[in-house]
């Protein structure tokens, strides 16, 4: 195994961690989460159903939420671009490799050929996020 994790697993989706949590992970606000949430770009395993419940999320939506962070950064938290990102992280098989985006098309890539391609398509405004360098959310 070359140390990516597969993004679907059952254990993934067991460890369950809290709004707060996420924010805190993703150095995003608590505020930024929520509509993040109330739009459809994180879905919390287990959603929030009334008043004095609260959202869990797996260790997969904090690492798609730790991208949002790093996409947000760049884009000025353009929610067509980080729809895209999330889009593409969402049908990845595993977690890692490189996450490039122009804002209109995302992809991953996992070797260099693979990134000139994808730069040499995309044009010269794109942004590339180390998938790697997430660290683990537990």
């Amino acid at each position: 195994m070359d140390g990516r994790s597969p993004i679907g697993v059952v254990d993934d989706e067991a460890l369950t961690l809290s709004t707060v949590d996420v924010a805190r992970f993703a150095g995003l606000s608590y505020r930024r989460v929520d509509f993040y949430v109330r739009v459809g770009l994180l879905v919390p395993p287990v959603a929030a159903r009334g008043s004095g419940t609260h959202r869990r999320f797996s260790t997969r939506e904090a690492r798609i939420a730790w991208v949002v962070g790093r996409v947000q950064d760049d884009h000025s938290r353009d929610t067509a671009t980080l729809a895209s990102a999330v889009a593409t992280l969402r049908h990845a098989p595993v977690w890692g490799g490189l996450l490039v985006t122009n804002g209109v098309t995302s992809t991953v890539v996992e070797h260099a050929a693979e990134l000139l391609d994808a730069l040499a398509e995309m044009g010269p405004t794109v942004l590339v996020v180390d998938l790697d360098s997430c660290p683990d959310p537990a």
